[in-house]
């Protein structure tokens, strides 16, 4: 299944130009201020208008796998050696494997150790000629056989998704004898660890060495024709909706950049999000996040009290409180772009895939789309992703993650 992918820009900013994380749509409003949900919203309808006239010469789009943990590997630019690590890679102190030993004294904890010492081992055979990030998403004893719906599958769950594909089929076989199997989705450049760069998102892999080994691909759908995935009353409506979030956009743009060079409010607003995906409800209204960051704030911070006793200063609860009616109108907007992109995303759901996706509830594996989409614009080579908050990030908060343990 496919992704859209527009990497924040002012993720990228922080975190030197390496994916480290990358944001939803509708918060784009929030993260970059009006260009930022511009950009988001052009990358929608382009992803949308590829789709139809099956160009990816601008936009792409991938699967989001869900995969875990994250992994970075590929030649050192200075030494030349192969390495792994996982995101710590992009740390100010970067971790840098390249032995077992080095494993053991930056990576202790045994899960991760483990995961570690087997991608050092087995990824070291597609003399990878650069700097890759993807996606663990098995190894051998992750590997299982079962029975979904009276279909025996060969499945694996990296994260918060079971992976199920038949064991019979040319893909099931190939992953039968790999020992490792991984999806890549960023390519880096750069004359050292500490000064790598995106260099393309969905990179062609095509130059790497084949090893019976190791399973792994990139993360694009392979659509042989997604025209007519939408009717021409669909595009309509997608159009009609596409222009009236644009109107509303503009007519607050004074407020949504002002949020968006506010840290404080920011940090707030995101974190309260997140609280409501946990409870498995949509998005609130500005009075309950000031109740919930009022008694963050007062359960977090430690009381200094001056002379008379004043209490300090909340410069960031009285932003908010001072522009509560139009952040409140700033949620509304942000409701209606997951709308939008839910709208997509359901479309993009059906396409099909030759790996079926469940979800657990209950007691049972349930049938799911995948986790998500991630859109590319290859001309500015942003991305960002469009997945499913309340399904999925919920599922993902509250799911251990395996390698953990």
């Amino acid at each position: 299944m496919e992704t859209f992918l527009l990497f924040l820009k002012e993720s990228a900013k922080k975190s030197g130009g390496k994916n480290v994380h990358l944001e939803h749509l509708e918060d784009e409003i929030f993260n970059g201020g009006f260009s930022a949900f511009m950009n988001g919203l052009n990358s929608l309808q382009g992803v949308v208008k590829s789709l139809q006239s099956n160009d990816t010469s601008r936009y792409d789009v991938s699967v989001k796998w869900d995969g875990s943990p994250a992994l970075v590997m590929g030649k050192d630019p200075v030494t030349g050696k192969f390495f792994v690590g996982t995101k710590s890679v992009f740390n100010v102190t970067p971790k840098v494997n390249f032995t077992n030993a080095d494993i053991d004294q930056n990576h202790p904890h045994e899960g991760l150790n483990k995961k570690l010492k087997l991608a050092l081992k087995y990824f070291k055979v597609l003399k990878i000629p650069t700097i890759l990030q993807g996606d663990l998403i098995f190894d051998r004893e992750t590997l299982s056989n079962e029975t979904i719906d009276g279909r025996r599958f060969l499945t694996f769950q990296p994260n918060t998704i079971k992976y199920a594909v038949d064991p019979k089929s040319p893909l099931g076989m190939r992953i039968l004898k790999a020992k490792i199997g991984i999806v890549f989705h960023t390519e880096y450049d750069g004359n050292s660890i500490e000064t790598l760069r995106i260099k393309q998102f969905n990179p062609d892999i095509s130059n790497l060495t084949k090893s019976p080994t190791v399973w792994f691909d990139n993360a694009t759908y392979r659509v042989a024709k997604a025209d007519g995935l939408f009717n021409a009353s669909e595009i309509k409506d997608f159009n009609t909706r596409m222009n009236q979030l644009i109107r509303t956009g503009e007519s607050l743009k004074s407020i949504m950049n002002a949020v968006s060079k506010n840290a404080g409010a920011v940090m707030e607003i995101k974190t309260y999000f997140n609280s409501i995906v946990r409870s498995g409800r949509t998005i609130g209204d500005v009075n309950e996040l000031l109740v919930f960051a009022t008694a963050k704030l007062e359960k977090n911070r430690t009381e200094r009290k001056v002379k008379g006793h004043i209490k300090k200063p909340t410069p960031t609860l009285d932003f908010l409180k001072k522009n509560r009616n139009q952040i409140n109108n700033l949620f509304l907007l942000h409701n209606s772009v997951a709308g939008l992109k839910t709208l997509v995303m359901t479309k993009l759901s059906t396409l099909t895939s030759e790996f079926g996706t469940f979800l657990k509830k209950g007691n049972k594996y349930v049938a799911t789309p995948a986790e998500g989409f991630v859109a590319i614009d290859r001309l500015t080579n942003n991305a960002i992703k469009l997945v499913d908050r309340v399904e999925f990030s919920r599922a993902n908060f509250t799911m251990a993650k395996s390698w953990k343990k």
